[in-house]
């Protein structure tokens, strides 16, 4: 298994050109990078690349900036109920 980490901004940068840097619901443009993105964003996008780690049995990437500790236990928490199905 490789120790390649992925991370919340390598998930934001695929999220964001598989949509064309634009957002789905308006339009508008997105981000260039997680940092610009909400707190909420921030968090969903460090979710996802926790519940990777998870499964691949890698080390658990780095919280972005805006993820409070209270924010990121609350998602690894959901996390931990979730790789149980």
């Amino acid at each position: 298994m490789s120790n390649t980490i992925v991370t919340a901004e390598f998930l934001w940068r695929q999220h964001r050109a598989a949509l064309g840097g634009h957002s789905a619901i308006t339009g508008a443009p997105l981000p260039e990078t997680l940092e610009q993105c909400a707190p909420g964003v921030q968090a969903a996008h460090w979710g996802m690349a926790a519940a990777v780690a998870l499964l691949l049995g890698t080390a658990a990437p780095p919280i972005p900036a805006a993820v409070t500790p209270e924010e990121a236990k609350r998602v690894r928490t959901s996390l931990s109920v979730c790789s149980a199905v």
